[in-house]
């Protein structure tokens, strides 16, 4: 047989609010530094169409500049990592290559 509802703990009984580990607090502090750094980045354009890879461009007059500075403000140094096995067109659109 179900029982009614308890009513809701007083505040006091309530879990504390979670507290960021020193690891995770230097993480955060990381994080915000590098926001507030704020690199270059030009804005990146996703196209997604019905069984095709997605496709980003980005706008920058220099594609292999574009991409580089948006890899840098996404994180990453590994061009790689960021464009996989291929590299951005004349047009600067980065996709994956057709699997073979």
């Amino acid at each position: 047989m179900n029982e009614p509802d308890a009513p809701a703990p007083p505040a006091s009984e309530l879990a504390a609010p979670y507290q960021p580990t020193p690891a995770e607090r230097e993480a955060l502090e990381a994080y915000i530094a590098r926001k507030q750094q704020k690199p270059p980045s030009p804005p990146p354009d996703f196209q997604c169409r019905r069984g095709e890879p997605i496709e980003l461009s980005v706008d920058h007059p220099d594609p292999e500049i574009g991409s580089r500075l948006l890899a840098n403000a996404l994180g990453t140094a590994d061009l790689t990592f960021f464009n996989g096995p291929s590299r951005p067109d004349r047009e600067g659109r980065i996709a994956r290559p057709e699997a073979g």
